[in-house]
């Protein structure tokens, strides 16, 4: 599932580095849709978990007059719920991911990128939730040198 969350990501950025000439004035694009969860799997420290249900996608594409391209993404799974592998426990997901990059074009042009998923998987009846939490931010100068790296890891589940 967190792979097919960045290929829509790397999809859209790709698709707004492509276009070559500026608008006149800034272009705002908004789109929204749902997600297909239904038997993605999430690997927890105690159990792996499937999802069943549909999440949204929503974002915001922008094209600027200077060249200046920026996306917001937000994939949220409110109504989504999981059932563990090993007991059988019925989990609520809630959470959301985010992800924002902005960058120019032509080269040379400096990028920042940040990924953030925040999950909470919560048992029905009560007990310890599952959580997921990760975080990635990437700096690049105009010249496409890295020069900030930052990833958090998840804790419960990967």
């Amino acid at each position: 599932m967190r792979v097919q969350l960045m290929f829509t990501a790397a999809l859209v950025i790709a698709a707004l580095g492509l276009a070559s000439s500026a608008p006149a004035s800034p272009v705002l694009e908004r789109f929204h849709t749902t997600i297909d969860m239904n038997g993605a799997v999430l690997t927890c420290s105690t159990e792996d978990v499937v999802f069943s249900g549909r999440g949204t996608e929503s974002g915001v594409f922008v094209l600027t007059p200077s060249t200046v391209r920026a996306i917001h993404l937000t994939f949220n799974l409110s109504g989504v719920t999981a059932v563990g592998l090993t007991t059988g426990t019925n989990y609520r997901v809630t959470g959301v991911t985010t992800t924002t990059s902005t960058f120019a074009a032509p080269k040379p042009r400096a990028d920042a990128n940040s990924w953030i998923q925040t999950w909470l998987l919560v048992p029905e009846g009560g007990g310890r939730p599952l959580t997921f939490h990760e975080v990635m931010i990437t700096v690049f100068d105009a010249n496409g040198d890295l020069v900030s790296s930052v990833w958090q890891q998840p804790r419960d589940c990967i």
